[in-house]
């Protein structure tokens, strides 16, 4: 029963649904002969043609309910593709096969055909995921998606050559494209209106990876996670699909706490596929490759690339507290790369929430020593430096901070081990809430004008 749930299954549904619902209606009469090579080659691609269109048309909504996106070149796509791939991979790799078992030598040549035959469709749909239209949306929810789905196939019912009830077909399609248009607006109106500030401490595994959605609309990222071997992308897997289904379509601020892996390479993802405003780093590359990689990226996509510096979004206070050199935002020479992480603060409704990076004890004591200036470290809310490594959440720092909620973000059964026990017996020690990614799931703040904050998580709170 749970392959109910399968995306790939449901787009399989989907499209034969359309194709038997629509394909016959659209395309050529039943019988239709055509005399000639090229009458008869005009016939078949008005049959296939008109089986694509109404499987695009009843898996689109899918798409975007699932990934966020329309790609309007699926049909021609699919005209170069499917052809090439049913008409000579699967059955010269099934005759290879099935010849290969009797005679290993006699089925190496329809492998090797069914081996071409792939490469040239992957080259196929390589050019077209690099050149052809993709046009990123908001992902509608399970009614918006199926009143859509429904009103694109009465919509084509009513273009097909033998519609009966067109009137009606069209006008059942109008009123439920026009239901679901009006409440994906009003969700975006509620999103853009809301009074609450919310952080989301997302679960991407052994990184960290969060989204602070201020009021008025304004979103900003801070880290994206990723995998030291790069075989799992959050920023794809997790951090998109998250700022989709919640109405993000441009990001306003996307911050770098130091260039390690699990906090920059999900980022990439993010800086491609969004608009953003602006890209925060200390300026320290930590001798990271993809660090530039991510900074050409984000200038080629128009981002400002300016120091961090405070910066207001209407009650939302957000301020760099380190790493400091010379008056500015930038990573002394000698420092770590975790102790030169971006430190941010957050404030709103006389609430706070602190973004140390990997801070470790010395990159600690020195943003503890930032209350000399008269800034403040104080914070209701702190991501735990550093995963919970016994080198960092120093006493000073929980001294200096006092929060009352600390979240982890952790991979589960990490292989290095975090959270440390004697860290996790400091936050005990003063009674600080703990709640841990691999555990809760994403975990989600929500700060209310009224200065309240609620607390939920993905998977319970414990």
């Amino acid at each position: 029963p749970l392959l109910l749930f399968d995306v790939s299954l449901q787009l399989s549904f989907a499209s034969v649904i359309g194709m038997v619902a629509l394909a016959g209606a659209l395309g050529p009469r039943g019988r239709s002969r055509a005399t000639g090579l090229a009458g008869r080659v005009g016939l078949w691609l008005w049959r296939f043609g008109a089986a694509t269109v109404a499987a695009t048309a009843a898996t689109a909504p899918l798409v975007t309910h699932h990934f966020g996106e329309i790609a309007p070149a699926a049909p021609l796509g699919n005209l170069a593709l499917v052809p090439l791939v049913e008409m000579v991979v699967v059955p010269c790799g099934l005759l290879g096969a099935a010849l290969g078992a009797v005679t290993p030598w006699l089925g190496q040549w329809p492998l090797q055909v069914a081996m071409l035959a792939t490469r040239a469709a992957l080259w196929i749909a390589g050019i077209f995921g690099g050149h052809a239209p993709v046009w990123l949306c908001r992902m509608p929810n399970p009614w918006e998606t199926g009143a859509l789905t429904a009103g694109l196939l009465l919509a084509l019912g009513a273009a097909a050559r033998s519609a009966s009830g067109r009137r009606i077909r069209l006008w059942g399609a109008l009123g439920l494209v026009a239901l679901a248009s009006i409440s994906l607006a009003t969700r975006e109106c509620a999103r853009r209106r809301s009074a609450d500030l919310r952080v989301t401490f997302l679960d991407v595994g052994q990184g960290d990876a969060a989204v602070v959605q201020a009021p008025g609309g304004r979103t900003a990222v801070i880290d994206g996670g990723g995998a030291y071997d790069g075989s799992f992308d959050p920023g794809q897997r997790v951090v998109e699909p998250f700022l989709r289904r919640r109405g993000v379509t441009s990001v306003d601020l996307v911050a770098l706490s130091h260039p390690h892996p699990d906090h920059l390479n999900g980022l990439q993802w993010i800086v491609q596929r969004f608009p953003v405003a602006a890209l925060w780093t200390s300026g320290d590359d930590g001798k990271n490759p993809a660090y530039a990689r991510l900074l050409a990226t984000a200038r080629q996509r128009g981002a400002r690339l300016d120091p961090p510096a405070a910066t207001n979004w209407r009650a939302t206070a957000i301020e760099p507290l380190g790493p400091w050199l010379d008056g500015r935002i930038a990573a002394p020479p000698g420092m770590t790369v975790n102790d030169a992480s971006l430190v941010l603060r957050i404030d709103y409704a006389g609430r706070a929430v602190l973004f140390p990076g990997d801070l470790e004890a010395d990159g600690e004591g020195e943003l503890v020593g930032r209350a000399t200036t008269g800034q403040s470290v104080h914070a209701d809310i702190l991501k735990v430096p550093h995963h919970g490594s016994r080198t960092s959440s120093s006493a000073e720092l929980l001294d200096a901070v006092q929060p009352s909620l600390a979240v982890a973000s952790l991979g589960w059964q990490n292989r290095f081990r975090f959270p440390s026990p004697e860290v996790v017996a400091r936050y005990a020690a003063r009674h600080v809430r703990w709640l841990r990614t691999d555990v809760s799931g994403a975990v989600t703040v929500t700060i209310r004008p009224d200065g309240q904050i609620a607390i939920q998580c993905e998977r319970g709170c414990y």
